[in-house]
């Protein structure tokens, strides 16, 4: 999905700061210059202005986010293809309904959850 006018892609997220990834697996430091409410995600394809911060990130295809301390989502991760629930088998730990809310979240987001056969299946 990376295209000219978005040619970098955010490998991670240090909030006043970004790290950024170009096609050829170079990488830069860099900050976001835009809206709050905008700020680019782990994932994102972003384009930098003159400055060389972030002005403008490309639309996203899927998400993975969680409610915020506002009540909004947060965007935790952008662009993924699929993802993994993985947990404790511990009696402790083990919670079917956590599961059950994350799988919900990756399908939000257009993330397709992969299911890994066990032992007993």
């Amino acid at each position: 999905m990376r295209s000219f006018e978005f040619p970098w892609r955010v490998v991670a997220d240090y909030g006043a700061r970004y790290d950024l990834s170009d096609p050829a697996d170079q990488t830069r430091e860099t900050r976001y210059a835009g809206l709050a409410q905008d700020r680019p995600a782990v994932g994102d394809y972003a384009r930098l202005d003159a400055n060389g911060d972030i002005d403008a990130s490309a639309p996203r295809r899927s998400w993975i986010a969680r409610a915020g301390t506002n009540g909004r989502p947060q965007t935790i991760a952008a662009n993924v293809d699929y993802g993994f629930v993985v947990t404790s088998p511990e009696p402790r730990e083990f919670s079917p309904r956590r599961i059950v809310r994350y799988l919900i979240a990756l399908r939000a987001g257009n993330v397709d959850p992969v299911k890994a056969a066990s032992a007993s299946d």
